[in-house]
């Protein structure tokens, strides 16, 4: 499909819901119903998942990317290091992680 013109984006919150492999039923279910009713879904995972759930081959976000490049950066969440992950763009200022209009 790749449209984008008006996706539903499944944030997939921090609980045990999404846990293990229950994400990755959610996705599957997610990519299924996307086939049936020809309507883009995206996925935004936690960043701990973007790996795994980009394999099902669904369009992939990142909840939030740092500005921060690629080395000493340990807990940072570095966008190239998102998208070698497969994710194809990231929220930006979620609302649950909010930055400064400067930083956008």
């Amino acid at each position: 499909m790749n449209t984008f013109a008006n996706p539903l984006v499944i944030n997939l919150k921090n609980y045990t819901e999404i846990s293990g492999d229950n994400s990755i039923k959610i996705v599957k279910d997610a990519k299924n119903v996307s086939l049936l009713n020809h309507k883009e879904i995206i996925i935004a995972p936690p960043p701990s998942s973007i790996l795994t759930l980009s394999k099902i081959k669904v369009p992939i976000v990142s909840q939030h990317v740092d500005d921060a490049s690629l080395g000493a950066t340990t807990g940072f969440i570095i966008p190239e290091i998102v998208k070698s992950y497969g994710a194809i763009g990231s929220i930006i200022n979620h609302s649950e992680h909010k930055i400064e209009h400067s930083q956008i």
